[in-house]
């Protein structure tokens, strides 16, 4: 299966938002490249969790939370 295709059209959770989140983790592990001893294997299961995580979303479930007080932390 393809990545993209298991990414649905919603507001929040698509996949440009893949895109961003498998970009994110890819600095972070750099970033901490030094500090961190991460194996390979970690690294690609790093990686393969940023660009899967939100496949077939359905999206608005959690779009309230993000949107209203109750969902900021104090």
């Amino acid at each position: 299966m393809q990545v993209r295709k298991a990414y649905r059209e919603v507001p929040y959770h698509n996949f440009f938002h893949c895109v961003d989140v498998t970009h994110a983790t890819y600095r972070f592990i750099a970033l901490v490249s030094r500090a961190v001893a991460l194996t390979q294997a970690e690294r690609l299961a790093l990686m393969l969790a940023a660009l899967c995580h939100d496949m077939e979303h359905p999206g608005p479930a959690c779009l309230p939370c993000f949107l209203s007080p109750c969902g900021r932390l104090p």
